[in-house]
């Protein structure tokens, strides 16, 4: 099980967090929970509302839209963090290749600490916000 000081390495590494202080990403790792999948489990199923955020830390999991396998993820891999601000539905299912070991940050409750935090909800809206420009330059992909 990770400790709460490789749980706040592990956020730190994520690019939406990655312009947190200590003591917020430590908010993080608290509200984080360690989920264990057998191979085999589907994690998010395209279509379904998003609940949260998950990041692999052992194990591996195939993403697949419409069926198709687009990629394999592997651990430091994450997936969901659009479904942290909005529960939008999920792009794509995420399915257990291998047993696998995630950190789950709920959606719930990160929008509940984003509410809380006016400093952190706005290093949040600054990342998001750099991405579209990025996004929006001529050639981005």
């Amino acid at each position: 099980m990770a400790t709460i000081k490789e749980r706040i390495g592990i956020l730190g590494s994520v690019p939406l967090f990655e312009d947190l202080s200590k003591h917020q990403l430590r908010k993080l790792a608290n509200l984080a929970k360690e989920v264990r999948h057998p191979a085999g489990h589907v994690v998010v199923e395209q279509g379904h509302e998003g609940l949260g955020f998950h990041i692999i830390l052992s194990g591996t999991a195939k993403v697949a839209v419409r069926g198709r396998t687009r990629r394999i993820l592997e651990p430091g891999a994450f997936f969901g963090e659009l479904a942290l601000i909005d529960r939008g539905p999920r792009s794509a299912t995420v399915t257990v290749t291998d047993p696998a070991t995630m950190l789950f940050l709920p959606g719930m409750d990160f929008r509940k600490l984003v509410r809380e935090d006016a400093a952190l909800s706005y290093k949040l809206l600054v990342h998001v916000t750099q991405r579209l420009r990025d996004a929006e330059q001529p050639g981005a992909s």
